[in-house]
């Protein structure tokens, strides 16, 4: 699966981290995002998310749908083409994440016109 974000291409395989022994501004930066985010995720800041998504009641999400649904909030309307690109999913996993919040009422899926 190929992957592009802002000019770069990529492969899944290539995110795991490749260490040289002088690395580079970008994997300088990609190691201090990744751990900030590892801190978001896993510190106090994701108490409120983890309590919402792992609620008695209806809707509960998993981590990836909050993902998705905080990817589908910021930027609004995709193909499913696009948003699966923006994830670095296949479009068939991109179709049954949305469905999922389309299920649970927090999205809503409509005929793209071509």
């Amino acid at each position: 699966m190929r992957c592009t974000t802002e000019g770069y291409v990529t492969t899944r395989t290539t995110l795991i981290a490749r260490r040289r022994i002088r690395p580079s501004r970008r994997q300088h930066d990609a190691e201090r995002i990744a751990i900030a985010w590892r801190t978001l995720r896993r510190g106090p800041a994701a108490r409120g998310m983890r309590r919402y998504a792992w609620a008695p009641t209806e809707p509960q999400l998993d981590l990836g749908q909050m993902d998705t649904l905080d990817l589908l909030v910021q930027h609004g309307e995709w193909t499913m083409h696009e948003f699966a690109m923006a994830l670095c999913i296949e479009p068939s996993t991109a179709t049954r994440a949305i469905a999922r919040l389309v299920d649970a009422g927090l999205a809503e899926r409509s005929t793209h016109r071509t």
